[in-house]
């Protein structure tokens, strides 16, 4: 079972749904890349990467 990742702090609907959109797609995520690569750490450092990405590139939006 992957770590959890912890919701960041929101300040806004559209931070909320960003959180809430991060949480619904976690554990598929995870599930994803731990096929693909076949180590739990290598897979939630891909997702945090990703994810961390995602919200440095569309938080404004």
């Amino acid at each position: 079972m992957p770590a959890k990742i912890l919701p960041l702090m929101s300040s806004s609907p559209a931070e909320s749904a960003l959180d809430a959109f991060l949480a619904s797609v976690e554990a598929r995520a995870y599930r994803s890349a731990l096929l693909t690569t076949k180590k739990s750490a290598d897979a939630l450092d891909i997702v945090q990467e990703a994810m961390l990405h995602l919200v440095q590139s569309y938080r404004a939006r």
